[in-house]
């Protein structure tokens, strides 16, 4: 193989990994988008509703113990129960957003492709391993040569 062509099939190696690489990206984008519109959608759906219920649990608590004297025990307890549930929900958000690591897998690839590089540059023998003969010879003479000095 000539010059020439060994660096027309390493374009090309090259160009189809990026080209993998470029994919993998879009699909991952395309996903985290997909993902991040739905949680968005899910979350206003899920708040609204859930201040109707809790507005209108609270209007018949209220109404149930308006004439009793433990009225405003009643009023501070829910608060305090709507303060709790608030912050485990802020909790819950928070852990969402922690765990997930958009495009982890295009990143770990991109690390692999790097450390595969690296590893073949620092240990790739300079010449083909067909003339390892030629170059097996060359060791021999110079520890004899050595020895003799």
């Amino acid at each position: 193989m000539s010059l020439g062509q060994n660096s027309k099939d390493l374009l090309g190696t090259v160009a189809a990994m990026l080209s993998n690489r470029v994919e993998l990206i879009s699909l991952e984008f395309a996903e985290e988008r997909e993902r991040l519109v739905s949680a968005i959608v899910y979350a206003i759906a899920t708040a609204i509703l859930a201040a109707f219920f809790l507005l209108g649990l609270s209007f018949l608590i209220l109404l149930l113990v308006w004439d009793s004297p433990y009225r405003f025990a009643v009023i501070g307890g829910m608060t305090v129960i709507y303060a709790v549930l608030a912050l485990l929900c802020v909790a819950k958000v928070k852990s969402l957003f922690s765990g997930a690591i958009p495009f982890a897998s295009s990143i770990q690839v991109f690390k692999d492709d790097a450390a595969k590089i690296r590893g073949e540059l620092l240990t790739a023998p300079p010449f083909p391993e067909n003339r390892s003969s030629a170059s097996a010879s060359v060791p021999a003479s110079n520890n004899n040569s050595s020895k003799e000095v």
